[in-house]
């Protein structure tokens, strides 16, 4: 099991990301609170994650992170 998580001190941006990616990707995920009270994550778990990260790493061009790229791509074994 993996999930696909962000993590944000607003709550109205985890929010609104989550309905748009709802909206968009028809994925739920859900909500929850570190241990400490002070962020929320979004998490997605594998099948919702590799239908975001298929949108999000849509081309080898486009822009982004490299090495967060690179770990998910290895992790995942997608570059096979």
């Amino acid at each position: 099991m993996y999930y696909l998580e962000l993590a944000s001190a607003s709550k109205n941006f985890i929010d609104w990301i989550r309905r748009s990616l709802q909206t968009k990707l028809r994925v739920k995920g859900h909500v929850t609170k570190d241990s400490k009270g002070s962020t929320y994550q979004l998490k997605y778990a594998k099948k919702e994650s590799l239908k975001i990260i298929k949108k999000m790493y849509y081309s080898d061009t486009v822009a982004c992170l490299a090495r967060k790229k690179e770990k998910i791509h290895k992790a995942l074994e997608l570059d096979k």
